[in-house]
């Protein structure tokens, strides 16, 4: 298979991360028999679902060998839109399972964060693209931006509270997949 010791070296350096997941696989389920339960599968897999969307995301910028310092922050930002037009304000921020009649359906919460990305996205580019100004500074200036601007609006608190139809995009399920799971491969396949 291997015709010579450097064949060998380069495949086992593309396969450790695999052999090595293997090895965690098999020692944490020979430690607890319930490790390889459906139930904790799709708990992880919910887990890593909004890791994986922003992975996903910052793929095609390592591709075009870029930088994006911003990103943490600028989804910090986003969800705080979200949860602030699903929520009709800050008013009514703390009640906690009371839908206000402030309240707005989860489809403005979610069009409200991705207008807020595209626009943050579109300022990035057209600094890095026509201002000719580098990745890094830009992205570094987003990053204090979008978090000085997420801790101002939200004045450090947490927003909590959201009607069921909001809460069911990241905690509802289609049979045992979570949503965010579904969510995550149907971006996966675009």
């Amino acid at each position: 298979m291997f015709k010579d010791r450097k064949n060998f070296l380069y495949y086992l350096g593309i396969f450790t991360p695999l052999i090595f997941l293997i090895l965690l696989i098999l020692i944490f389920s020979s430690l607890h028999p319930r490790f390889l339960h459906p139930l904790n599968i799709f708990n992880v897999m919910r887990q890593i679902s909004i890791t994986g969307l922003i992975a996903l995301g910052m793929t095609f910028v390592i591709i075009v060998r870029g930088i994006d310092l911003s990103v943490g922050s600028l989804i910090a930002l986003c969800g705080l839109v979200g949860a602030v037009i699903a929520k009709g304000g800050l008013v009514e921020r703390f009640s906690v399972g009371v839908d206000t009649e402030l309240a707005n359906p989860w489809y403005w919460a979610l069009a409200g964060s991705v207008l807020i990305g595209l626009l943050a996205g579109t300022v990035n580019g057209v600094c890095i693209t026509k201002l000719k100004v580098p990745a890094f500074v830009v992205t570094l200036g987003g990053l204090s931006a979008y978090r000085g601007t997420a801790l101002l609006v939200s004045d450090g608190g947490p927003i909590s509270g959201f009607n069921e139809a909001y809460r069911w995009i990241g905690q509802g399920k289609i049979g045992m997949v979570p949503i965010p799971v579904i969510i995550f491969l149907v971006f996966i396949v675009l």
